[in-house]
Order: structure tokens, then sequence, then C-alpha cells
């Protein structure tokens, strides 16, 4: 039979700004790191900073011309 849970051990977390920690996961091996290329140090989402909405292929220009007479 096959067992229902998955194999957790600890494996280092790296963040942005290089300080690491401790925790168990089911990523990797036992004794991995995770290296972050985004975190909550540095994600605008928590950090407050300003976030800017990117005009890829001019999706954004096509939404409010559309809609730039509604409400």
């Amino acid at each position: 039979m096959k067992e229902g849970h998955p194999d957790y051990h600890f494996v280092t977390v790296v963040m942005t700004d290089g300080t690491e920690y401790q925790t168990r996961s089911t990523y990797g091996a036992e004794g991995d790191k995770l290296v972050l290329d985004i975190d909550s140090k540095s994600h605008p989402a928590w950090t407050g900073g300003d976030g800017k909405m990117l005009d890829r292929g001019g999706r954004v220009s096509r939404f409010k011309d559309k809609f730039k007479g509604f409400m």
C-alpha cells in the first residue's frame, strides 16, 4: 500500500538578502539549499513599493482605450 504523506526533511532557505534559515520541506533532499529569487523582503506586494504595470504587446493600452469612456 502506498503511503499518503510526503517525505519531509530539513532544507536551508536562502533569502534575497543572503540570510538563511532552516525549515522542513518536501523540496529536494535533506540538507539542500532553496535559493529564492523573490521573497517578502524584496517583492513590492509586501514592501509597499511602487508597482508598475507592464504593457506587454499593448494589452494595457488596448484595455484603457476600450474602456476609457466607461463610468
